[in-house]
């Protein structure tokens, strides 16, 4: 399938950019990033901000800054939900269209543009694309500084007379994105790259000193401008800052944290892969015996298992390797999520962009392809239905417009109908068709009745009496009401036990925490179930 660069981009750009703002936070992950660019816009402190009164930022600040830049020139300097999410939803689309030059120009056009439909449809992504989280922006620095390290490699091995200037050009925008990565995550964003790269080059059967001292240096050069970051946030937060930071970066991947942050078993990241890749695990799954013959040559006179690593594409093998890297690597912390495998998916989309080529013609996609085709009617008839059916959690009512959007699967599979689209193109053109009806319609619907902004008038009301407002949360020390927080602009304080201020003053925790011996004046109920804690949230006043 033949797919014109300019026609992806704005498929890509009509699938995430336009909806970002629909969907209210609804979870504490997205608010808890976007304060960091609130008190940065706030306080004119740009390298380490307080937010929720004494908190400094868990993370680098790459994020933050773009989100506060984005807020300052695009929304006159209020940080809101779309341009909270716009660094993920941009990062996520120069990640597809770099992946898919980058196949373009060594595997051919076909693969390229499957490959990048396949990316972006791929559930985790699609969801770190939208979410105003650091994961998105950390992978689109690592996979692009990827693909400049294989461009600067296969620069040098083609010879031509521009090597030079060409090379020099590929490893500095390799420094910046991994400088990126790692201002966005810490030094994992530019080790983790250049593992893969090395071992990628001495399965190639690169010289193995030229190839350390390369990446050594490339590694280096990448901590560069981080480091004036890391010293300018230790000169303010001491040794507060230290700690945190060490914490962060080697107390999760050696499991000697002080508190326990997403322990899991090592096949839990195999389980996040298959949920993950969605729905296109289904057609792997599906081909798989397919695939199994092919490999082992029972298809064709070339019996692949007999090849060596060295005669295989470079390209396959290069994706092989970044993908099992990434695997391996986060299987010997502790500390595991779904999101710390993104690397994979744009390698493994490229896996299923094979296999799609491969059964093109077979019964296996024609069958994979009424699925998606059910998946598409089906899903509008449901998100109407569930307009009219009692629910315990009830979904905020469809606008008049957001109809249209709903239904735009079935004119999808309406239009390809008529054109006899072939199985290839009727299953990627159907995936699209549900995604941006979900993005753009039934997401909003759903989350948007979990967020905590309903309440936000009531915080604003006693913030506008000129009372301070404080949080509380005994069960857990590092929790906050970032939701409720992002959206009064910053102004709860955390609340500590052992120094209570002076009346009047407003207190924000659960029905459990009241404090003894003091009686406020009034008690309400503003939140029944917290996206933040999942647990009721009471506005008591202290006067």
């Amino acid at each position: 399938m033949r797919l014109p660069k300019w026609l992806l981009f704005g498929m890509l750009v009509v699938l995430l950019v336009p909806w970002l703002g629909e969907t209210l936070f609804n979870t504490k992950g997205e608010p808890r990033e976007a304060i960091v660019a609130v008190s940065m816009l706030n306080s004119g402190n740009w390298v380490l901000p307080m937010s929720c009164g004494d908190d400094i930022p868990y993370k680098p600040p790459f994020l933050a800054w773009l989100i506060a830049i984005f807020s300052k020139y695009l929304n006159g300097g209020e940080v809101n939900e779309f341009t909270s999410r716009l660094p993920s939803a941009l990062a996520a689309i120069a990640m597809v269209m770099g992946g898919y030059s980058w196949a373009r120009k060594y595997i051919g056009v076909g693969v390229a543009a499957t490959m990048a439909l396949v990316t972006v449809t791929s559930f985790e992504v699609y969801r770190a694309a939208v979410n105003c989280r650091v994961d998105m922006v950390l992978t689109a620095c690592m996979v692009l500084a990827l693909y400049q390290m294989y461009d600067w490699r296969q620069a040098g091995l083609d010879g031509a007379r521009w090597w030079l200037r060409s090379r020099m050009l590929y490893y500095g925008g390799a420094i910046l994105l991994l400088s990126g990565a790692v201002l966005s995550k810490g030094p994992v964003g530019s080790l983790l790259p250049c593992l893969a790269m090395g071992i990628f080059c001495l399965l190639r059967r690169d010289n193995f000193f030229k190839t350390l001292g390369w990446l050594v240096l490339m590694c280096v050069c990448s901590m560069v401008l981080p480091a004036l970051w890391y010293w300018q946030a230790y000169e303010m937060g001491g040794d507060h800052f230290a700690a945190l930071a060490w914490e962060e970066n080697i107390g999760r991947l050696t499991g000697t944290m002080g508190y326990a942050s997403h322990d899991n078993p090592w096949y839990y990241n195999l389980l996040t892969i298959i949920t993950g890749m969605l729905p296109w695990t289904l057609l792997a799954l599906m081909a798989l015996p397919q695939t199994i013959h092919r490999l082992c040559g029972v298809s064709n006179h070339t019996n692949h298992l007999k090849q060596t690593i060295h005669q295989r594409p470079a390209p396959a093998v290069f994706a092989w390797v970044v993908a099992l890297t990434v695997l391996i690597f986060y299987c010997i912390p502790e500390s595991k999520r779904s999101v710390y495998l993104l690397p994979m998916y744009p390698f493994m989309a490229l896996g299923v962009a094979w296999i799609m080529e491969k059964i093109r013609t077979s019964r296996c996609l024609s069958v994979y392809r009424w699925i998606i085709v059910a998946i598409a009617l089906i899903l509008p008839v449901a998100a109407i239905a569930a307009q009219f059916i009692p629910m315990k959690h009830p979904f905020e009512p469809l606008p008049w417009w957001r109809y249209p959007l709903v239904i735009a699967p079935w004119v999808a599979v309406y239009i390809m109908h008529k054109c006899k689209a072939s199985p290839y193109v009727m299953t990627l053109g159907a995936t699209l068709a549900i995604y941006f009806a979900y993005s753009s319609a039934i997401q909003p619907m759903v989350l948007n009745g979990k967020s905590d902004k309903p309440a936000m008038p009531h915080v604003e009301e006693v913030l506008n009496a000129g009372i301070p407002v404080y949080g509380y949360i005994s069960s857990d020390s590092l929790m906050r009401y970032y939701t409720l927080n992002f959206y009064v602009g910053d102004a709860i304080k955390r609340l500590d036990p052992s120094n209570m201020p002076t009346p009047p003053f407003a207190l924000l925790c659960n029905p459990d925490d009241l404090p003894e011996g003091l009686t406020p004046e009034r008690s309400d109920t503003i939140v029944t179930r917290s996206c933040d804690t999942r647990r009721p949230v009471l506005l008591s006043v202290y006067q």
